[in-house]
């Protein structure tokens, strides 16, 4: 069995170990070593990463009771190697592990929930707590947590009999550490069973942060940060709110109300385009209709319209006695509507059947409405005219 150097001392950053296997795997070749201070996962957190001399480790896991390294290369059983921790990663992990300990204390103590689930990767850290908390409770609890960390209370690790565990003070006794599992305790704060690597004291995971609250089962899914992650993610917000402010000429604590100005600006502006853009397709619709003569079926062809604004004016040309062709662009795509008024005696579909023959589309209907959409040619327009032609000639003859 390997010595797990991190259990005793999570700071430990390399050692040299003697290669005691090696076997070609899916994932690369799994070395075990006579002692390591990489980290196997669980408990929530990734497996550590490092070297073996010059050997990449991609990844630490647990295996029937042994720590594997998966490696890029294999090892000579046998051989004494280097093994070097990618520590500053192991430090990340480890802020993001003390820091749910602590949030998880906070909400416990505060508010009874439970912490029942955690998930750790290299982007973010989730928490699960099994009741829903509002947004006052959310910084009530990271309030109390950070409060923790300012003191900088000592961690502990240490292995104890679970029978001589008080459960009035340790938070959670997971059945996986046995019947002497390995505790860790924060004074004057968290204690709970676990396996994975912490630092020193509570001031060393802050600043903690939550981010994100989201629904999840019976309670909530709390996303936080930790440490560098969380003066990192202060740094981006505090870079944009500059940025915006910079752009609105205004301080941080003006910028929701130049915002909502600016919403209220752009819904107004919204409402007086949406006005001139019906006043526009009143009067092109009136233009088609003056211009057709004792034709039976109309064409209008727009260009970059959206599909809603094609459909008005299909509906304002169908308001005569009339069957009515609009077709559209959007940028490389065509899309087409055929509509006939209850006085008209057009097929839709007969019409859609055309414009998807001659524009190389798809599309079908009713004998009142149809709708179809192909790739936009250069001679769009030309197409649809002729189509047009055809079903004028064929309503004359009728």
């Amino acid at each position: 069995m390997t010595e797990r150097i991190f259990e005793q001392d999570a700071f430990a950053r390399q050692t040299t170990a003697t290669v005691t296997g090696c076997a070609a795997g899916e994932n690369g070749f799994a070395v075990t070593l006579d002692k390591t201070v990489f980290f196997p996962e669980g408990g929530g957190q990734p497996g550590d990463r490092g070297r073996l001399d010059d050997t990449l480790v991609l990844d630490t896991q647990e295996q029937d009771g042994d720590v594997v390294h998966l490696c890029d290369r294999p090892l000579k059983p046998g051989d004494n190697v280097e093994a070097v921790l990618d520590f500053d990663r192991r430090f990340d992990m480890m802020q993001q592990h003390t820091g749910e300990h602590m949030l998880s204390y906070a909400f416990w103590k505060l508010f009874d929930a439970v912490n029942v689930g955690f998930h750790l990767t290299e982007e973010l850290a989730t928490l699960d707590l099994d009741r829903p908390m509002d947004p006052q409770q959310i910084r009530q609890a990271v309030a109390f947590a950070n409060r923790q960390g300012f003191e900088d209370h000592p961690i502990r690790v240490y292995t104890a009999r679970a029978e001589d565990l008080d459960p009035a003070r340790v938070r959670k006794i997971s059945a996986k550490g046995g019947q002497t599992p390995r505790v860790v305790d924060m004074e004057e704060g968290d204690v709970c069973t676990c396996c994975g690597t912490h630092v020193r004291s509570t001031g060393q995971a802050l600043p903690i942060t939550v981010t994100h609250a989201d629904k999840h089962k019976a309670g909530v899914r709390l996303t936080f940060l930790c440490g560098g992650r969380a003066l990192a993610h202060w740094q981006k917000l505090a870079d944009v709110t500059d940025a915006l402010g910079r752009l609105f000429s205004t301080d941080a604590a003006q910028l929701p109300d130049r915002v909502r100005e600016l919403q209220q600006s752009a819904a107004e502006a919204r409402r007086r385009l949406r006005e001139i853009a019906d006043a526009l397709a009143e009067l092109e619709a009136a233009r088609i209709l003056a211009g057709r003569g004792d034709d039976t079926v109309v064409l209008a062809c727009l260009e970059n319209t959206p599909a809603g604004e094609a459909k008005t004016m299909l509906n304002l040309l169908i308001r005569q006695p009339v069957c009515a062709v609009v077709v559209y662009t959007q940028g490389d795509t065509l899309g087409f509507y055929c509509g006939a008024h209850p006085k008209s005696k057009c097929d839709c579909r007969q019409a859609c059947e055309l414009l998807c023959g001659i524009l190389n589309g798809k599309g079908g209907g009713k004998t009142d409405f149809a709708q179809g959409g192909a790739k936009k040619t250069d001679d769009w327009q030309e197409r649809a005219r002729s189509v047009v032609q055809v079903l004028n000639r064929q309503a004359s003859a009728r």
